[in-house]
């Protein structure tokens, strides 16, 4: 009986240490209702999304703080290494949808995720010129997967909103 309950309590301890050990996901994740999964890496999107940025040279400057945006349209949770992107939107007067990343590393030590940087990803023309303008926004989500996202402006410029829909999933 003694034996049993001293393996039962190692038991317990061992699943207390490897939980522990796990990376701590991030914060905030509820509020995305768009979930594709791949490889063990997850797209999280908001189905309307806000477009914060009219100008690229404000959108440069948000992405390289390490503060999070208090919107973010889709985010790009990776199992290996532990790091998770958050993707920003800002669209021009012309009808080009701009994509920020800022990017989060998990670091063992702290146990927490750590800003790592903050720059441009790409950009895409509208694929029609009247506005309100939708885009193809094409994400990869693993080595063999990626996604394309399917954003449209909710109104012309200035964009105040996107919805998004996944176009293909895997």
């Amino acid at each position: 009986m003694k034996w049993s309950a001293l393996l039962g309590l190692a038991f317990l301890t061992f699943v207390a240490v490897a939980v522990e050990g796990q990376p701590r996901r991030p914060v905030r994740t509820e509020r995305f209702q768009i979930r594709i999964e791949a490889a063990g890496n997850e797209l999280l999107a908001q189905r309307n999304a806000l477009v914060i940025y009219a100008t690229i040279e404000r959108l440069t400057r948000a992405i390289e703080q390490q503060a999070l945006p208090h919107s973010v349209p889709f985010r790009l949770v990776r199992a290996s290494p532990p790091q998770t992107i958050d993707y920003l939107l800002g669209v021009t007067s012309e009808g080009t949808l701009v994509v920020g990343q800022q990017v989060y590393t998990f670091d063992l030590p702290e146990d927490r995720y750590l800003f790592t940087r903050g720059d441009i990803a790409r950009s895409y023309p509208p694929l029609d010129r009247a506005a309100p303008w939708m885009w193809l926004v094409e994400v990869p989500l693993s080595r063999e997967v990626n996604v394309t996202l399917e954003l449209r402006a909710t109104s012309p410029w200035p964009v105040r909103s996107v919805t998004i829909t996944p176009s293909q999933t895997p």
